[in-house]
Formats: C-alpha cells, structure tokens, sequence
C-alpha cells in the first residue's frame, strides 16, 4: 500500500516539469519516475512473444493474492494449471482508473496491459547495459538475463483440521 500511495502521489510532481522546482521533497521528485522507469525485455506467454521491449509491469503469480480485502490480484492462478500474468505499460491514470478492479479481484484493462492465465512467461532482458532485477517469492535477484516461470507439477497440501 505504501508504494502505491507514494507512487500515486509523486506522480504529479515526478513526471511533469514540477519535478524541477526548488525545496520538493525528493520523494516527489523522483519516486514515480523511478517506478514507472521501463524495464527493457522480451516477453514470451505461451509461446508467443510480445510486442514491443519496454515495460512498466512484468508479473507472474501462481496463486491469488489479498491484500487485506482492499485489493485482490492475480485471481487467475487459483485455476488448477494455470499462473496468472499482467505485463503492459499502463500509464498512472490507467492504474487509478483500474484501483476499483483491483479491490473486486477482477481482470485489469487498458491500451497497454495484457491480464490474462498463461503456463509458461519468458522474460529475457533486451537492454544492452541494464539487466535484469526480479523479485521472486519476495526474493530480490540481481544482474538476471533470462528468467522462465513453468507451471509446475501438481502437490497435494495437507490441510490441519483442528478436532474437539
């Protein structure tokens, strides 16, 4: 929540001439431009490579995940098989215009972003002096050229069951 409060609050500053004025706060400045700072890479779901090389939004999921009943992402993944991608280039009035889909849990839209299940992501970096930084499973890896996400095999997870 906080990365998208500060987000969408230094938008306005970071990425508009405002971002030159003397005495604003350095967070303002820069913070928006940071997250929404392209991210040059290939992208393949299925088999089919993306158009396009730079993208704001690269994620992947392998099961729903809430975020305190205000937003739901990722709903897709709880299909057995499936994991659930949304890669585009939304700009930050289409992710404001998308808030009300994401706290009902439903498929985002937009000119740039592509929500939809998938078995396999590609990601390959396509800049020439910048690789890639994941962040897997809440894990942070660095200087990554290449990265696959499969649908894996199928495990059954026992549930605990507490007896009176």
């Amino acid at each position: 929540m906080k990365i998208l409060g500060v987000g969408l609050a230094s938008a306005p500053v970071a990425l508009s001439p405002l971002r030159h004025v003397p005495g604003m706060p350095k967070v303002l400045k820069s913070y928006a431009a940071d997250l929404f700072k392209p991210t040059d890479a290939r992208v393949i779901l299925d088999g089919m490579v993306l158009p396009g090389n730079d993208y704001t939004g690269i994620h992947i999921a392998s099961m729903s995940i809430n975020f305190g009943k205000l937003l739901r992402f990722f709903g897709k993944a709880d299909e057995p098989g499936l994991l659930h991608a949304i890669v585009g280039t939304p700009s930050p009035l289409a992710i404001i215009r998308n808030m009300p889909r994401m706290h009902l849990g439903r498929e985002l839209r937009g000119k740039n972003v592509l929500d939809r299940a998938c078995r396999e992501m590609t990601i390959e970096a396509t800049g020439d002096d910048e690789l890639l930084s994941p962040i897997i499973d809440g894990e942070p890896y660095e200087n990554v050229r290449k990265v696959t996400f499969k649908v894996g095999p199928r495990i059954r997870v026992p549930k605990l069951v507490h007896s009176r």
